[in-house]
Order: structure tokens, then sequence, then C-alpha cells
């Protein structure tokens, strides 16, 4: 495994509208997963490296969406601003980590590679970005406060699959990922675990209708519903951790089954179209009315996607039905970031509160 978040001195927000007060409560917000939480991490990381970031700013919003993923909305639910680890990474000294830090890198496997960049000189995984996490609690000697809130959530890069890397043909290999991460973060103080299920991928507009999308289905369901048994063994096993089973797959079939609950107009094509990703500087075309449609890309949903993920979220940490018109989508903003690891120097202050 590459030294990506164990080596020392590697160097590789947007204005969130205020959302409703809420029951639920937490001081610091930490993230693991892949492009559905990454808030800009792999574009900073990128742009480090390369005169252009990935992906391409516009028509990205530096993360893969053309605004904040839901873990931004959730954060500012909590009014926290959790460092991104790219920005640790570069600026050590420099960044205030009390509130927690978003590890999510676009293209992240269950395990310690990217799909998106697999020659990138870092190990990007979500277990690797837990592993990080690992080392720097035990650096610092500081555990994350009791009332942390942990988000996890990776898995659909490992069965959608990539020119360089190809898709899981089973649920096994995932979920040894998620369960040695999960057990990575009980060992290091959490106490607050939210764990989500993979959105149907087959639904996207990248598989929908293809020959590949039933299969595809299958194996996501087969992931979740052995997810949620490796959550209530945790549970069991673990009864001082708080775990919360989010189940993201079904908030995302209720919209497409109910687009009007939503404001959504289309939840099956997508907005942003003649775009070759990573890069393309040919040219792209994006719909008038992005706010209308489930999914920015073929594969991503639109900041409006990401609103009502966060909106059930909170809902459930809060214990109450969720209204999906409840939180504001921001009118612009950006949010930098990406995956490394940070050095030494910053290492004390990673845990402080």
């Amino acid at each position: 495994m590459k030294s990506v978040f164990v080596s020392a001195g590697i160097a590789v927000m947007a204005a969130i509208a205020p959302l409703e007060a809420r029951a639920a409560s937490f001081s610091q917000l930490y993230v693991f997963g892949d492009s559905l939480l990454d808030a800009g991490n792999l574009f900073r990381a990128s742009s480090a490296l390369s005169p252009l970031g990935i992906p391409q700013s516009p028509p990205y919003a530096q993360r893969l969406s053309n605004g904040p993923v839901w873990v931004e909305y959730l954060a500012d639910s909590f009014e926290l601003e959790p460092a991104l680890f790219a920005d640790l990474l570069l600026n050590p000294l420099a960044t205030d980590v009390s509130e927690g830090i978003n590890f999510g890198v676009a293209g992240a496997s269950t395990g310690t590679n990217n799909t998106v960049v697999p020659d990138f000189p870092l190990d990007t995984g979500a277990l690797a970005q837990v592993t990080a996490f690992s080392s720097l609690v035990n650096f610092s000697g500081v555990p994350p406060a009791e009332d942390a809130l942990f988000v996890y959530l990776a898995g659909g890069n490992d069965f959608a699959g990539s020119e360089a890397m190809p898709a899981e043909t089973d649920i096994t290999v995932p979920l040894q990922n998620t369960s040695a991460a999960l057990q990575a973060l009980v060992g290091s103080g959490a106490k607050n675990i939210l764990v989500s299920s993979l959105p149907d991928l087959s639904l996207t507009p990248r598989f929908l209708g293809t020959p590949e999308a039933p299969t595809l289905s299958s194996r996501v369901t087969d992931y979740n519903t052995a997810l949620s048994a490796l959550v209530e063994d945790f549970v069991s096993a673990t009864p001082d951790v708080n775990f919360i089973d989010f189940d993201l797959n079904g908030e995302l079939l209720n919209a497409i089954a109910n687009p009007d609950k939503f404001d959504f107009a289309n939840v099956t094509d997508a907005c942003l179209t003649d775009y070759s990703f990573p890069i393309d500087l040919d040219g792209f075309t994006v719909c008038d009315t992005p706010d209308q449609f489930l999914f920015w890309d073929d594969f991503h949903p639109t900041t409006q996607g990401h609103k009502f993920v966060a909106q059930a979220a909170l809902s459930q940490l809060d214990g109450r039905d969720p209204d999906p018109k409840a939180v504001s989508i921001p009118e612009s903003g950006m949010i930098g970031g990406m995956l490394v690891l940070m050095t030494a120097a910053g290492g004390t202050r990673l845990l402080r509160r």
C-alpha cells in the first residue's frame, strides 16, 4: 500500500444557506467515501499536480455536481465547517480541523485505490481514508469528540467499475473493506457512525436501460442487504456506539417514483451532456433548469438531488419524517480540497476541540 495517508510531508466553502434548527447536534463531522461525499478533495489535489483540476470546473463546481454535496448541507445544519483533508495537507499549520475533516475523494473504492485516477501517486480509497484518520488519532493521542458524527458511504465505484478497474462481480471484497473501515472507526473512538446504503446505480443515466443494468441493480441490492446485516452486527457487538443505518437508496427510489414531491421535472437524464469525464476542453452542454434535474452528469446527482438526501439524513438523525423542501440551495460558491496525508507539524492539531 502506498504511503498516502501515513507518510508525513506529502503535499499534494461554498456559502451554504442556513438550515432550520434541528434537535440532533454534533460538534464534529468526519466524512469517508467517494464522489457523493467529496466536497472538492480530488479537484484540489489534482490542481496541485497539474494546471487543470479534476473535474474540470466549470462545468463542475470543483466536486462531481453543480454545487454542494449532501454532507455539506449536513455540516451547515450543525453549524460546522469540517476541514478538507487536501487543505490540511497543503497548509497544515493554517488549517483548523477542530470541527472535523472531510476525507471523501471522488473515485474512491471501498479499498485503497481510486477508479477515476488509478495512477494517482497516493491511496485514496475509503479504507485508506479511515486508515489516515486512525493514524492521525494515534499520532495526536486525542480521540474525536464524544458527540462527533462520522459518515461513511462507499462501494459505488467498486460495482460500476471503470476502464482502469473492472467492476466487482461479488460483494465479498467491498463488504470486507467496509467492515474493516467501520471497525477501525470504532477503534479510533467514533461513537456516532452513519452508514449509508448505495444508490441503485442501474437507475443513473449511465446505466439506465443498458444490458448490464439488471445485474448491477442486483449486486447493489445484495450489497445493501448485507451492509444492513453488518451494521446490525456492529450494533450488537458495540452497544456503546450509535450506528445509524441510512437508506440513501430508498430516498433515491422515492424521488424517482415521486418526482413532483421533490420538484424534479426529469429523473432519468443528465443535465450536463456532450462532455467526456474527467477532462474535455472541447465543450459541453448544460440544461437550462438544473434544479429540476435529479442527475447532473450521467452518474452523479445535482446539488438539488443532494439537498433532499441531506434532508432525509437530518430527519433520521432527528427521529422524524423528512421534508424534502426544508433545505435551501445556495446560489453559488466553491469549495476546495482533496485527500492525502498531513505533515507531522499539523498532526498535533488534529482533533482538538
